[in-house]
């Protein structure tokens, strides 16, 4: 497998407030140093705080959710709630094994991102429609 040293980014995790300087090479090429990045859909922070991620995921499933709620009023429940699951729910949930809300901070950002979706009136999911 080949990489493109101008595509590669060297981000060095650490919370110290003066950390170690450095740099790291590939083929002859210094690598860009960065203090943040995305990576499979997860932005990462070098000192792995995820507010930045949690407050990108909650706007995404927002701008989807208005974007529901405009086009589906009419809609009946069942494809409401179909579309939330299908559409919202994949976008705020990924990843979350890794970035798992550990703080009250971000356990309310999460939590007032699902209280918005009451408004699109999904009714209830059966506990044999869960995942």
């Amino acid at each position: 497998m080949k990489f493109h040293p101008d595509k590669c980014e060297h981000i060095t995790f650490t919370r110290k407030k003066k950390p170690l300087g450095g740099y790291c090479n590939l083929r002859e090429h210094q690598l860009r140093t960065v203090s943040r990045t995305k990576y499979l859909g997860v932005n990462i922070t070098a000192k792995l705080d995820w507010n930045e991620h949690v407050e990108k995921v909650v706007k995404k499933s927002n701008q989807t959710l208005g974007f529901l709620r405009r086009n589906l009023k009419n809609a009946p429940e069942k494809m409401r709630a179909a579309a939330y699951k299908i559409l919202v729910r994949p976008q705020a949930e990924y990843a979350t094994t890794i970035w798992d809300p550990h703080t009250k901070e971000l356990t309310k950002k999460l939590e007032k991102d699902k209280e918005a979706s009451s408004t699109l009136h999904i009714p209830k999911i059966p506990p044999d429609l869960k995942r």
